[in-house]
């Protein structure tokens, strides 16, 4: 975000929904993948090759 620069100036977005547009996105390395990019992606066992299904939403979990 263009002027924001410390802590303090962030601080009044807290708990906002924060958008930006896909194009300025950093590039990920290979075998990396933005959530929104896994949404109806096909889900196959690695072993088998068997489709499982597809990813219909994703889950935020906090951690312990």
């Amino acid at each position: 975000m263009t002027g924001i620069n410390d802590i303090d100036a962030i601080k009044k977005f807290t708990n906002s929904k924060i958008y930006i547009n896909k194009q300025d996105l950093p590039n990920l390395d290979d075998n990396e993948a933005y959530w929104f990019e896994l949404i109806d992606m096909e889900v196959i066992d690695k072993d088998s090759g068997d489709l499982l299904g597809k990813v219909s939403s994703l889950n935020t979990i906090p951690s312990n």
